[in-house]
């Protein structure tokens, strides 16, 4: 279930910040770095870009370090046919996160709380991998683990 380019909804996701209430969240996950870590965003359907970046499907605005992967609404990104209800952004700035799997198990799979609803296309996780990579706003870690999937990628891609 926590591997890549798996697409998951959890039920109730804690942000363990005061004053934020659990709902339910989309876990895209990009990477797995070892037996027990994997690096995945949470998805928000709500965000507010510049105009002049609407209609990008990544999406980088230093002045306003806003660094992010959209997904448009009913764009088949699963390779069983998943597509978001609503327009859909991936933020790479502070979001892109290494998560414990053995965390994620006890507190949602356990619960039944995490679906597996799909997995990404091999063109869809290409881009948003190469999206991630070019970000200045990634840590160097998370972009140094990526870089090596990525270059997989397209030469997969490019036979």
């Amino acid at each position: 279930m926590f591997s890549p380019p798996n697409i998951l909804k959890i039920d109730d996701f804690d942000f363990e910040r005061e004053g934020t209430a659990p709902k339910p969240k989309y876990m895209v996950v990009i990477l797995k770095t070892s037996t027990d870590t994997i690096i995945a965003p949470l998805t928000t359907s709500q965000d507010y870009i510049p105009d002049n970046h609407k209609g990008k499907r990544c999406v980088e605005d230093v002045p306003s370090r806003l660094h992010c992967y959209c997904i448009p609404t009913k764009l088949k990104v699963g390779k069983k046919g998943f597509m978001f209800p609503l327009d859909t952004y991936i933020q790479v700035q502070g979001n892109l996160m290494k998560r414990s799997i053995s965390y994620l198990k006890t507190k949602y799979q356990a619960k039944d709380k995490v679906e597996l609803l799909d997995e990404l296309t091999t063109s869809e996780y290409k881009k948003l991998l190469q999206c991630i990579a070019k970000s200045q706003f990634v840590p160097r870690g998370i972009r140094e683990a990526i870089a090596p999937v990525v270059k997989k990628l397209k030469r997969a891609t490019s036979r």
